[in-house]
Order: C-alpha cells, then sequence, then structure tokens
C-alpha cells in the first residue's frame, strides 16, 4: 500500500469523526430553542437560562474540539477521542431532555413554593434549581454534575466554574402529586444550606470522610449527622407540617432510605428529644403532633443518634441560622386563621407555611366540612382538598410578586417625591 492510499484512508476516518461530532450541533440549537421557550418561575429559570448558554458554548466548542482530531497520531488515539467527545455530548444531550425540559411537567405551584421558601433566605444563600421526578429524594450540584459529564470540554467545564451554582431536586411522585407533602422539600434545601453556607458537620467532624464503605463508622457518624441537621432545619422551617408528613409515609415503600441514613425511628427520636426541645415554642411544637405520633414506636433502628454528638451538631447549627432563617411561629393569630378557614375547606391565601402547617393539621376537619356541606362526591373529598391547598400555594406566590411590585412602586415613588421636592 503506497503512503498516498494510507493518508486517503486517514482523511477518510477524520472526515468521518468530525462529521459524527458535528451532528450534534443541529439537536443543541433545537434544545437551546426549546429552553429558552419554558415557562418557569423565576429561580427555576435562571437555572435552565444557565443551561441554554452551556449549550451555546458546547456546541462552539464541538466545531473548535472536532478539528482536533486530525492532530492525533494514530486512528486509535482518534477513535478513542471521538468516542469521549461522543459520550459526553449524549449524556449532556439526556441530561436536558429529562431534566430540564421536563421541568414543564412539575406542577407549577411546587416550583413556586421552593422559590418562595427561597426567596425567604439571605440573598447571599440563594440559588437556581430544577426540579425532577425521581423515584427517591435528592438533591444533584448541577454545577459539578454537569462539569463531570463534559469534562472533555475545557471551555464548558470552565464556564460552570464561573456561575452561580445551581441545584436539581429530585422528587418522589408521591410528594409532587401531594401538596400535602411538600414541605417534605425542605429537607432537601437544608442540605444545600449546609453544603454551601452552614458547614456546621464538617466544623464538628473534620472534613467528609472519602471512604466508599457506606458502613464505614466515620462516614456514618458524616451522614447521620447531615440527616439529622436537615431534619431540625426542616422542621424550623416548615413546623409542625414537615414532621406530620415524615410520619403519613412511615410505612411508605415509596420513599426508601439509603445505608447513608439513619432509620426513620431515630430521625423522629432525634427530633423529638433532642432537636424540638431547642425550639422557641418546642412544647406547642410536640402537642400539634401528639395524635400523629400515637402508635408510631421509636425503638427501631440499629445506629441511634448518641453516635454522632447530636447536641453539638444542632447548637452550632442554630448559632448560624440565628438572625438567618426564621422559625415556624405555631402559636401565630395567623395558623389559628388558616386553620379555620381550612378546616371549612375555604381557601386561605396569606402565608406559604402558614397555610400548608393549616392544611395538614386539619385535613380530618377539612373532609368533615366537605361532605357535610356537600360540596361533591365522597370519593373526590381528598383530589379536592389537594386541589384547593395547590391553588392557594399558587396564589401564596402571585401576592408575594404583588406586594413586592407594590413596595418597588412605593420606593420609586417616595424617591420622586424627594427629587421634586
Amino acid at each position: 500500500m503506497s503512503p498516498g492510499d494510507s493518508d486517503h484512508k486517514d482523511d477518510k476516518l477524520d472526515g468521518f469523526l468530525i462529521g459524527r461530532l458535528l451532528s450534534f450541533r443541529e439537536p443543541l440549537k433545537r434544545l437551546r430553542d426549546e429552553v429558552g421557550t419554558l415557562h418557569l418561575p423565576y429561580h427555576s429559570k435562571r437555572a435552565a437560562t444557565l443551561v441554554g448558554d452551556l449549550i451555546g458554548v458546547v456546541s462552539e466548542e464541538v466545531g473548535v474540539t472536532s478539528q482536533d482530531i486530525p492532530d492525533l497520531r494514530t486512528p486509535a488515539d482518534k477513535s478513542r477521542r471521538s468516542r469521549s467527545l461522543h459520550y459526553s455530548l449524549e449524556q449532556f444531550v439526556n441530561f436536558v431532555e429529562t431534566i430540564v425540559l421536563a421541568s414543564k411537567d412539575v406542577p407549577v405551584s411546587f416550583l413556586q413554593l421552593v422559590e418562595m421558601i427561597e426567596a425567604e433566605l439571605p440573598e447571599g444563600w440563594r440559588f437556581g434549581f430544577l426540579v425532577r421526578n425521581y423515584p427517591e429524594l435528592g438533591t444533584l450540584d448541577m454545577n459539578a454534575y454537569l462539569s463531570k459529564l463534559l469534562e472533555p470540554f475545557v471551555n464548558a467545564c470552565r464556564f460552570l466554574e464561573n456561575e452561580h451554582s445551581c441545584r436539581v431536586f429530585l422528587v418522589p411522585p408521591s410528594i409532587l402529586t401531594d401538596p400535602l407533602n411538600w414541605p417534605l422539600i425542605s429537607h432537601e434545601i437544608a442540605h444545600v444550606l449546609e453544603l454551601t453556607q452552614l458547614h456546621v458537620v464538617q466544623k464538628v467532624h473534620g472534613p467528609s470522610p472519602k471512604s466508599s464503605d457506606p458502613q464505614d463508622a466515620a462516614m456514618v457518624k458524616y451522614r447521620h449527622s447531615e440527616e439529622y441537621q436537615a431534619d431540625l432545619i426542616a422542621a424550623i422551617l416548615f413546623g409542625p407540617s414537615f414532621v406530620m408528613r415524615v410520619l403519613s409515609i412511615y410505612f411508605s415503600q415509596e420513599i426508601r432510605l439509603s445505608t447513608s441514613h439513619p432509620a426513620w425511628e431515630q430521625r423522629l427520636k432525634a427530633l423529638l428529644e433532642v432537636g424540638l426541645p431547642r425550639l422557641r415554642d418546642g412544647d406547642v411544637y410536640k402537642n400539634l403532633i401528639g395524635d400523629s405520633l400515637k402508635g408510631i414506636s421509636l425503638e427501631g433502628g440499629i445506629v441511634t443518634h448518641d453516635v454522632v454528638n447530636l447536641p453539638t451538631v444542632l447548637d452550632k447549627t442554630f448559632e448560624v441560622i440565628k438572625d438567618r432563617l426564621n422559625q415556624f411561629d405555631c402559636q401565630s393569630l395567623g395558623l389559628k386563621a388558616a386553620r379555620e378557614r381550612l378546616g371549612r375547606f375555604l381557601p386561605y391565601t396569606e402565608d406559604y407555611k402558614v397555610l400548608l402547617n393549616a392544611a395538614v393539621l386539619n385535613e380530618s376537619e377539612a373532609m368533615s366540612a366537605y361532605a357535610s356541606s356537600k360540596l361533591g362526591p365522597p370519593e373526590r373529598a381528598a383530589r379536592e382538598y389537594r386541589y384547593l391547598v395547590a391553588d392557594c400555594v399558587r396564589l401564596c406566590y402571585v401576592n408575594m410578586h404583588y406586594d413586592r411590585r407594590i413596595a418597588i412602586d412605593g420606593a420609586a415613588q417616595e424617591a420622586q417625591d424627594e427629587l421634586d421636592g
């Protein structure tokens, strides 16, 4: 075979590999257009916008990177490099299709709820987010995950490093489809706060262990501390509704615990014995959840909360969140008013946390009101109640933005009056 034949074969291979990579540019353009048309709440839109901009960076880098293939020495090296880039692009496209574009199928009221929670955080603690329907409740660092997927693309990884961190919340259908379970997302938000702002567990136990063995003693202590802490922060943010909905899914086969988590029994026991007594109105809190605890044994679990130095973890957590996170007020007049309205199957739209607590606490009264007032067929009562709660969450979101608009307009008018004066 002459040298010219060899060069010809190399040219054909180069053309094939480059063409295969460049073929991704059209679907990437389509995906970017689709992401740009998504109608999402502001903080979800921020995460989607990041992905849209990233698609543009990747598409441009595909053109540059593919041209490097002819410079590689052997056909094997060229094929290996092409496979790496191709696989990375396939995984990225799959992420956009299954997570970003699928966000449009997540209940909008749920996305609005997460945004309202985030809006109450200190400004530097806020984050963009997306939500994925997923069998297990969890959280994904979107920037880090995408950097791993796009590792062969240097410019894309550099772009992600310089962008504000966003999260993907993985949420089971039993939570997404039931507004009464929505307070459970606060546990995942608590994890985000620990990883990005609090760093309490690290201060108490040192850096996160690197062991891949989930039964490693240091790993168990670290991970269990994170779970107990997240439960407490969720209980602070969402009041009795969080604990009551944990109890409601206690025997669920869908909500599973991985080996990195303490047993449900130990988590509830830790909250009751160590967490709630530290709250401002812990006794009132316990009284409100008392009926839900009847018949529940808290003696399960092999590893108890004693192994994690829990009092220290929680005390240091309180030190950091003091004056930054508002404790739910179990004795507020607003909660009393909301419970009275929800108990009569009437809407309440003043405060989303008060709303959800009233909805959970007074569900049975609402069912009775639905039946006694003959609002519809008995078999539809539970479903209609959840429609009512979801609509009230949406209206709380509308009110939040309306109040902001009024405040902005008022400040602008005041500034104008000062200039005119």
